[in-house]
C-alpha cells in the first residue's frame, strides 16, 4: 500500500470507524434493510425513511470491522436524502470502484472511495467494505422502476 493510500485509509476509515456517521437505532423507520455476513461476522441494520420521490435520512447501528463500519457509515452519509435514483448511482458507483482493481485510471464518484480501494490488497476484506452497499443497494431497487435501472 502506498503511503498517499495509508493516509487515506487512517484519515477516512479510522475517522469513519471510530466516530461513524448516522450511527444510532431509529426506531420507529419506514424500512429495516438488514446486512449480514456470517462468514466474518459483520451485522448491521439500516433504518430507512423514505417516501415515492426520496430516501429520507439513513441510520445504521451493529457490529463488525473497522472497513465495514466504516464503509457503512460512508454509505449512510452519501445516500441520505437522496432520490432514488442518485442513491442508486451512489451504490453502483462504489462497488464498481471498488470491484476495479486498479482504481488509478478510475475517478471516483466520491473522493471516500478511494480510501476503501486499499481492501484490494486484502480481498478477504472486499465483503466487509461491500456488504452495507449490496443490501441498500438491493432494496433501492425495489423501489425504482426498471428503466430507471438500465440507466
Amino acid at each position: 500500500m502506498n503511503d498517499r493510500l495509508k493516509a487515506l485509509y487512517q484519515k477516512v476509515i479510522m475517522k469513519h470507524s471510530k466516530q461513524p456517521f448516522h450511527f444510532e437505532k431509529k426506531i420507529p423507520c419506514d424500512h429495516i434493510v438488514v446486512a449480514n455476513n456470517p462468514v466474518c461476522g459483520d451485522n448491521y441494520n439500516f433504518y430507512i425513511d423514505a417516501d415515492t420521490e426520496k430516501i429520507g435520512k439513513i441510520y445504521f447501528h451493529g457490529f463488525g470491522c473497522a472497513i465495514s463500519k466504516a464503509s457503512n457509515s460512508v454509505l449512510a452519509t452519501l445516500i441520505s436524502n437522496q432520490d432514488w435514483r442518485d442513491a442508486y448511482q451512489y451504490c453502483n458507483a462504489f462497488l464498481a470502484y471498488l470491484e476495479h482493481k486498479d482504481g488509478a485510471d478510475q475517478k471516483p464518484l466520491d473522493p471516500a472511495f478511494e480510501a476503501f480501494s486499499a481492501v484490494h490488497e486484502f480481498p478477504s476484506r472486499m465483503d466487509c467494505a461491500t456488504l452495507g452497499w449490496k443490501e441498500v443497494k438491493k432494496f433501492v431497487e425495489t423501489h425504482l422502476k426498471k428503466e430507471d435501472i438500465r440507466q
